[in-house]
């Protein structure tokens, strides 16, 4: 054979080498057109290509796409089925001779009757009735174009005379059309049979050959002998005997929750298991009933341990008698409940689970996969061998675990993108959508009603939507029905006649008779596109039997429409959350949604307001019901998957999870846990005995400033973790306190490998830049450093104490991944990257290798050859006896090797040497390179990164960020694993709340990262003494505490310091006593100094002068004392515990209790505690800890019964709130920026209070459980950070040195309290402060009061109740004075004004919701006509011709139209009757004729249709709504202008020749004039139709402006047409500075610059067009001629405060300028 087919020898298969099954196109060599699909067969259970199709021609798969390929095998086996023997189907082999002539070999059923058709260069062969089972059609090409060729020269022989026909060369190609199922094809030289097929060949394993059929054309080849039967085509290797027992252990937990995907958390109720997707695993956990409650009360604990332990003594002491049959049936059918946590696990997928469901009453399971293969297995959920009784439930006794299911099905009818599956209640169908490959969505329908039996699944039908569909359900309201959901579609389907029928959901929103849309939902969002995520319907018998039964769709936008199913209709729209909601479940007569906006909210179906509502730190994803509903269970997207009961309202987390791929595993030497590192940023610790995470270091912003944590270990020594990086960096943590105590870089690589001495008294680290560092952790420096050369492939061995080699192994690997130390470091194991000389085996591939070495030496002394095969040894561990070794590889699979002894290894050399002296020809004696007996285990999706042994449990992570622990099963396990966790300990920080570090800056002197050391100011270091030792050894900064050991029952268990019972000051309260000198009669110690009296103040801390007013003391903090000074008697008293000094100190508001805090953690226990005093006694009440770093703030309720503290730094931290009659915390928030101030809200039923930060403002209630945390937005101040605040009630906290004002008459503090209740003052970074009105839980109003002197701001302020004042403290240390006016004075906030033409009509509005009316006299006098009052602000006016009415935009989007009527017809009698007065009685006679919901931001403007009763409105999102005004109706609606990043500031709508039109009856010229509008936003102005009946708006023309300056002013744009034209537009932005343009609406180009004295805020144009009016941003007013240049300046307003508005009024007479609160009149 030449040298060049080679690699054709044995065989080729065609569709490998075309890539036909790679789902990118670019990768496949292969023409596929029409009807060819990817499926399952059903026969051979392997996956196949059918092509279908009327017209072979047109259906059909081409190998190659472009050029040809050069086959040389004499036959061609094609793999085929014809399912439907009387379809037409063709198969075309293009076969190359000798002399390079093509020749087409033809097969099918489209040709005469003839079998056989010969002509030069062409055969046909006609096949008539195939068979329809799979057939390996064998064609012999020599011989066919030997055929061939013979009747090519027949024809010509007599012409030419007799020819020699060239020979069958090579195959260039083949094309297999419609109609046939096709699986391979393969070329070769060798002739096959059934029987002798090799292994890749053969159709299917489980059919015997006599179940297939074998066709030869032309004919079957003689002389050409098959391969002997049962011969293998390769030569085997080595059978390698398997570790016993088998399986040697077996998945025990699973840490990994995949929360990305909706919908990803199924409930069990036959079962009482939660089921999740964990990578590529399926995990059905017990829940253990616990949602009804956070832990079950103690007699229902024992009484169900007493019916367990019952039932199994019966079944134990029956036998196989019959009187156990009820007991084992119960045991079987799982009535047995397994304790919380349990897992079962369903392993067979290759990809990671997004799809799942559950069906035939709990007993179906049912997950789909994603990627190319978008395989659905069908699983038997039912419990196997179920689980012992709770009592006793072991995790070490394996048998306890219940079984995993078994897979009862694979379907397969989708190519990628598996989108959705459903199986229905009774378990006889599945749906599920899907991609197929050619990328068109198919809904797949199954029959799998038989698997249970032993059937096969049957595909019903195979449906093309053109919907996206996200979510099918089975409906329960109509048998053999299902709903499907996607972009803008909802839809029923039912299968009738071989197809699916499909009707369509009416989504129109209901509107009611004012207008809106029937709901909690704006139009917009009603009306707009809808992605629907989510389907629920009506549960309960109750709803089958009501008249009408409702379908719940869950939308991207945060609606749920609710859907009539009977008449196809949406009847109502809520809207639930303000992100998209990702899962929806629905109960009888409850509803539960998990959002986007990261809450979980529980809701009555009329979805009034939600009942329950659990806040997480990531979006929720999914949400499923327990219990009956007694529980909600929700899966995160960070991997959380929690558990809320309704009842109890507590929240428990059943289990945290990683949510990136873990780099490493590290047990703990002598503590209970383990810790991983992962990608994702974090570092957790877990418990091994719950699984439950104990501490997590990291987060945050710490994956963005010091890359992800690539290595871990622990301090042998001490409770401490050192954490490496990949940016370099190495961290130190204190585990129990979760502080940092010191950080270097040493490398410039990332941190491959970290370790530490077994005395603790040095850190080796090794990085990917090279080098090995050791750092000597007594004296916190570097002691030395070695930088390993570029070969690596060399193998130093080093002394730990000076880094010198003591040994160099040579080895011709090309790297290593991996070294490791026996136990007894006799000998050094190491993996290789490649496979080296020493590895004698015969692969031809680069494949890796485990190397086993005397550590003493450096000879070979073992060689594993490719554990893995080719893939690439990823993890690395060995057991702590060195008799079990555990790989994992990029193959996904885990492997547990038996290591052999120094005897053993001998003894296979010795009988391999003479093995060897028996064939002198062998090569000489080398290592012993067979494979030990192994087992393999699969529990993972990705590679296996990480491996340890932790007792007798193995622990490995992987790429998938799944944690799994493995129990072996051996009886010698424990003994031969060794280690100190043989037996189950409870972990001491167990039952504490899981506590975590983020990074945070450090002021300490050392903590620069680019120093050498590890020293670190304010952390000092001493060696912890041996567990034997009872000589206490104090370690500083936050570590262990000797005191503690010595006191706890087990010496070799370290307690958490911070959480003990006894508490951290026990021991050091006890050495204030005498000292031992004194008790054996030494000489006497003298009285200590006391201090008189202490000069000082801490003025950075917060609250540094306390004014006590009911006892007349003035406390003040001074270092780390709290000094009370009595005001009458000049005398002090100090209150002293805190080691650091005090950052924050409170009063109560009766002056009973007083509170410090320090302004770091305490050494002693490692935490900054908040003290409580009595300031009478000056005793200390209570030690409160919580904080791990320095407190900043502290605020005492009114009612002196709760405090609050507040962690202090930049980015935030803890807050806590405490209960201080039980003297702990009741419930524990965290914030992301800093807190500034604290202000309780008085007289509230649970504690209320406020913060403001950088974040703006928070509210926050106290739940049953938990703190509620609500934001609060002040419409002006949206995004502004806020530095202050204090409450209505009066409080005991002084700015500095200032004096508040008398305390509050009991009389008088009744009558204010519902005042005092909601009300709040508030001051932002720009100088504005703020009266909030409170209540419901939301911002009901907000007023600016204030305004401070430019460049001052706020820290701190004080409202007196009696004076009515309000005290400013600012930065520069002035402290300012506002007093209250009265209600009837006007608002300091800006004002707008809009006039009517013609009339002296006038509208004010102010940001409170003010809307006044006014009318201008003949005599320089305004008189008040009506006013109306919104909870909202109105933003825009329009009047109505005929002066009866006017239509108003608010600042929540809505609508109204306004009749002013009445008013005006009071106002006239009024003046009639006291024709001098300007008083007024009509001021509330305005009516509001009809409002409605139109858009879901402020309105910004309104415009009316001269012709028709029609107004349009603009919001600051760019929609633009028409409405009738006669109806209130909706007309149109255009999101052309929706798309921009900016808000819209202005609409503008030409109505110059319109009225001129009208009068002379001219409407349809009139309509035309208005048909053109403008919008003007901060930097463009946009021409376009105006969409008065459409929903689209054509753009005529636009304006850029030609930069974006880099400081603006806050003023917005204008513009508006210019009367009389029907092109001039005015345009004025921020962005000109101080100019306005005059453009041509038609082309938008600039005619004229009007250059201004300063840069507009607001502009208009008189109803004549000649003149133009602009306020300006100073304050003044402008008055320019449009047609010269004369301009006139009008003076200021109220000062040098920008002109909010400028209107002309009265047919163009008097020009109005609207500034704060005043509104000035001129003459034009």
């Amino acid at each position: 054979m030449a040298e060049a087919q080679e690699w054709q020898h044995p065989f080729v298969n065609v569709f490998k080498l075309c890539g036909v099954e790679q789902q990118d196109q670019q990768k496949r060599d292969a023409e596929i057109s029409g009807k060819v699909a990817a499926r399952m067969d059903d026969a051979i259970h392997k996956r196949v290509l059918r092509i279908t199709g009327a017209i072979p021609a047109v259906n059909y798969l081409k190998l190659p796409k472009s050029r040809g390929f050069a086959l040389h095998g004499r036959f061609c086996y094609l793999q085929v089925r014809f399912e439907q023997p009387s379809a037409l189907f063709s198969i075309h082999l293009e076969a190359v001779t000798a002399d390079g002539n093509t020749c087409r070999i033809s097969i099918g059923n489209i040709f005469k009757a003839e079998n056989v058709k010969k002509k030069a260069g062409c055969i046909q062969f006609t096949m008539k009735d195939p068979p329809s089972c799979w057939m390996l059609l064998s064609v012999d090409l020599a011989a066919a174009v030997a055929v061939a060729a013979a009747a090519g020269s027949s024809s010509s022989s007599s012409s030419s005379g007799s020819t020699q026909a060239s020979p069958y060369s090579h195959l260039k190609g083949m094309q297999l059309c419609s109609t046939l199922t096709v699986r391979s094809a393969f070329t070769s030289d060798i002739r096959f049979g059934l029987q002798t097929l090799p292994r890749e060949m053969v159709l299917c394993h489980s059919l015997e050959p006599s179940q297939l059929a074998q066709l030869w054309l032309p004919a079957e080849p003689v002389g050409v002998p098959e391969p002997p039967l049962n011969k293998p085509i390769r030569p085997k290797l080595p059978r390698t005997p398997l570790l016993q027992p088998e399986p040697f252990m077996s998945i025990h937990r699973v840490n990994g929750f995949t929360g990305e995907y909706a919908r990803s958390v199924l409930y069990c109720a036959e079962t009482d298991e939660l089921v999740y997707p964990a990578g590529a695993v399926v995990v059905a956990m017990a829940a253990g009933n616990s949602s009804s409650s956070s832990s079950s009360s103690s007699s229902s604990q024992e009484a169900a341990g007493a019916v367990a332990a019952h039932a199994a003594a019966a079944v134990s002491a029956a036998g196989n008698s019959g009187c156990s049959v009820a007991v084992q049936q119960q045991l079987q059918e799982g009535s047995m409940k397994r304790p919380q946590g349990s897992q079962r696990f369903f392993v067979g997928h290759s990809a990671f689970v997004c799809c799942l469901a559950l069906g035939g009453q709990g007993q179906l399971l049912a997950t789909g996969q994603e990627g190319k293969a978008a395989l659905i297995r069908v699983w038997d959920f039912r419990p196997g061998q179920q689980q012992q009784p709770a009592e006793t439930w072991s995790t070490e006794d394996d048998t306890a675990m219940s079984s995993n299911g078994t897979c009862l099905a694979v379907l397969c009818a989708h190519a990628s993108r598996l989108a959705a599956l459903d199986v229905s209640a009774d378990g006889r169908a599945l749906v599920a959508a899907g991609c197929d490959s050619q990328g068109r969505q198919v809904i797949a329908l199954w029959d799998i009603s038989g698997i249970r039996q032993g059937g096969r699944a049957q595909l019903l039908v195979s449906h093309e939507s053109h919907h996206n569909v996200r979510v099918l359900r089975f409906c329960p309201f109509e048998p053999d029905t299902f709903l499907s959901a996607g972009r803008d579609s909802v839809r029923t389907y039912r299968l009738k006649v071989g197809s699916l029928r499909a009707l369509s959901v009416r989504l129109e929103p209901p509107v009611n008779k004012k207008g809106q849309v029937v709901g909690t939902a704006t139009a917009a969002v009603a009306s707009g596109p809808k992605i629907f995520t989510d389907l629920g319907c009506e549960a309960g018998s109750a709803a089958l039997q009501l008249p009408t039964q409702h379908v719940f769709a869950a939308t991207a936008s945060g609606a749920v429409f609710q859907i009539d199913y009977a008449r196809r209709c949406v009847v109502a729209v809520y809207q639930l959350h303000v992100g998209a909601i990702n899962a929806l479940a629905i109960g009888e007569g409850f509803a539960a949604t998990a959002s986007d906006d990261a809450s979980l909210r529980l809701w009555p179906l009329d979805f009034s307001a939600y009942l329950l509502e659990a806040q997480h730190e990531a979006p929720v994803t999914s949400v499923a019901l327990t219990a009956g509903g007694l529980g909600l269970a929700a899966g995160c997207e960070d991997g959380l998957l929690g558990l809320l009961g309704v009842a109890s309202r507590r929240y428990a987390a059943l289990m945290r999870s990683h949510c990136g791929p873990v780099a490493c595993v590290v047990p703990h030497h002598e503590r209970p846990e383990y810790c991983t590192a992962s990608a994702d940023g974090s570092v957790r610790i877990w418990d091994i005995t719950s699984h439950q995470q104990l501490y997590e270091f990291g987060g945050g912003s710490s994956s963005r400033t010091c890359g992800a944590p690539t290595a871990a270990a622990y301090n042998p020594r001490a409770y401490q973790l050192a954490v490496g990086y990949s940016s370099g960096l190495l961290r130190l943590f204190d585990v129990a306190t979760t502080t940092l105590l010191l950080e270097q870089q040493q490398h410039k690589g990332a941190v491959t490998q970290l370790l530490f001495a077994p005395d603790g008294s040095r850190l080796l680290s090794c990085g990917a830049d090279g080098k090995l560092v050791a750092c000597d952790a007594s004296t916190q420096c570097a002691a030395a450093a070695a930088e390993a050369g570029a070969g690596g492939a060399t193998i130093s061995v080093f002394a730990a104490s000076s880094l010198e080699a003591v040994l160099c192994i040579e080895t011709t690997a090309q790297g290593f991944t991996r070294l490791e130390f026996s136990a007894d470091s006799q000998d050094l194991w190491a993996s290789t990257v490649e496979a080296s000389v020493q590895d004698d085996s015969s692969s031809g591939g680069p494949s890796c290798s485990a190397l086993r070495f005397c550590a003493n030496s450096g000879s070979l002394l073992q060689v594993l050859p490719n554990p893995h095969g080719a893939a690439a040894v990823t993890a690395f561990a060995l057991g702590p006896c060195g008799v079990l070794l555990a790989t994992g590889g990029a193959d996904h699979l885990v492997k547990l090797w038996a290591v052999s002894s120094r005897q053993e290894l001998a003894a296979a050399a010795q009988a391999a040497q003479q093995g060897r002296q028996e064939q002198p020809q062998q090569q000489a004696a080398g290592p012993v390179s067979v494979l030990p007996a192994y087992q393999s285990f699969t529990g993972h999706s990705g590679a296996v990164t990480g491996a340890a042994f932790l007792g007798n449990q193995l622990l490995t992570v992987g790429q998938d960020g799944n944690v799994a622990v493995w129990n072996m099963h051996s009886s010698s396990s424990s003994s031969n694993t060794g280690g100190r966790h043989g037996h189950r300990m409870q972990h001491p920080d167990l039952n504490v709340t899981m506590r975590s570090w983020l990074e945070r800056p450090t002021a300490a002197a050392g903590s620069n990262s680019s120093t050498a050391g590890f020293a670190t100011a304010g952390v000092q270091q001493a060696s912890l003494p041996s567990h034997g030792s009872a000589t206490p050894a104090v370690a500083a900064g936050g570590v262990m505490l000797p005191e503690l050991h010595a006191a706890h029952s087990d010496p070799e268990v370290l307690p958490s310091p911070l959480f003990s019972a006894s508490g951290p000051y026990q021991q050091h309260l006890s050495l204030r006593g005498p000292s031992s000198s004194t008790a054996a009669g030494g000489p006497a110690v003298p009285a200590p100094v006391r201090c008189s009296w202490l000069l000082g103040l801490n003025t950075s801390a917060h609250g540094s002068l306390l004014w006590l007013r009911q006892r007349g003391l003035v406390a003040h903090p001074a270092g780390t004392v709290l000094v009370l000074t009595d005001l009458a008697s000049h005398s002090q008293r100090h209150l002293q515990h805190h080691s650091l000094p005090i950052s924050a100190a409170a009063a109560s508001s009766d002056g009973c209790l007083l509170a410090t805090a320090p302004a770091g953690p305490e050494p002693a226990s490692g935490c900054a505690e908040v003290c409580v005093w009595d300031a009478a006694a000056g005793t200390l009440r209570h030690v409160l800890r919580q904080h791990a770093c320095g407190v900043g703030l502290l605020a005492f309720s009114p009612d002196s019964c709760w405090l609050v503290s507040v962690s202090a730094g930049a980015s935030g931290g803890l807050l806590v709130l405490w209960d201080l009659q039980a003297g702990e915390a009741a419930a524990v928030g965290k914030t992301q920026k800093a807190v500034c101030s604290i202000a309780w809200m008085p007289w509230q039923l649970l504690p209320t209070f406020l913060t403001c930060g950088g974040y703006g403002l928070l509210l926050w209630s106290l739940a049953p459980s938990f703190l509620e945390q609500r934001q609060l937005t002040v419409p002006d101040a949206a995004g502004a950070a806020f530095t202050a605040m204090c409450s209505a009630a009066s409080s005991g906290c002084l700015p500095h040195s200032s004096m508040a004002g008398q305390p509050l008459d009991p009389a008088q503090q009744e009558a204010q309290q519902e005042e005092e209740a909601g009300t709040a003052f508030a001051a932002d970074e720009c100088g504005t402060v703020w009266q909030l009105a409170v209540g419901g839980g939301s911002l009901l109003g907000c007023v600016a009061v204030a305004r401070l002197p430019p460049g001052e701001v706020a820290t701190q302020l004080q409202w007196s109740q009696p004076s009515a004042a309000l005290a400013v403290a600012t930065s520069s240390g002035r402290l300012l004075r506002y007093s209250q006016t009265s209600s009837s004075s006007s608002s300091s906030t800006p004002c707008q004004c809009d006039g009517a033409a013609g009339t002296g009509l006038v509208a004010s509005m102010c940001d409170e919701g003010w809307l006044a009316l006014w009318r201008m006299g003949g005599q320089k006098q305004a008189l008040p006509l009506a006013d109306f009052r919104s909870e909202h602000a109105v933003t825009a006016v329009a009047f109505l011709p005929g002066h009866s009415s006017c239509v108003v935009g608010y600042a929540d989007g809505r609508l109204a139209l306004l009749d002013l009527a009445p008013a005006a017809a009071a106002a006239d009698a009024a003046v009639s009757e006291q024709p001098g007065s300007s008083q007024h009685s009509a001021g509330s006679l305005g009516a509001v004729r009809w409002s409605v919901a139109r858009h879901a931001s402020p309105v910004v403007s309104l415009a009316l249709n001269p012709c028709q009763p029609l107004v349009m409105a603009a919001s600051r999102d760019g929609l633009i709504s028409v409405t009738n005004l006669e109806s209130s109706r909706l007309v149109a609606c255009c999101q052309d202008l929706t798309g921009t990043i900016t808000p819209l500031h202005m609409l503008a709508v030409n109505t110059s020749a319109a009225p001129a039109a009208a009068a002379h009856g001219n409407s349809s010229a009139g309509a035309a004039a208005s048909n053109m509008a403008a919008a003007a936003w901060l930097d463009r102005v946009l021409v376009f139709s105006a969409p008065w009946q459409a929903s689209s708006a054509a753009v005529q023309s636009s304006y850029q402006c030609p930069e974006v300056p880099a400081s603006l002013t806050s003023s917005r744009s204008s513009v508006a047409f210019i009367p009389g034209s029907t092109k001039l537009l005015l345009f004025s932005s921020p962005c000109l500075q101080a100019a306005a343009l005059l453009l041509d609406a038609t082309n938008g180009q600039p005619l004229r610059e009007l250059q201004l004295p300063g840069c507009p805020s607001s502009s208009a144009v008189s109803p004549c067009g000649q003149l133009l009016a602009f306020g300006l941003h100073d304050g003044r007013v402008l008055l320019v001629d449009a047609a010269g240049d004369a301009s006139s300046e009008l003076g200021a307003c109220a000062g040098r405060v920008p002109v909010a508005a400028v209107t002309f009024a009265a047919g163009g007479k008097r020009l109005l300028a609207a500034a704060r609160s005043i509104v000035t009149v001129w003459d034009a």
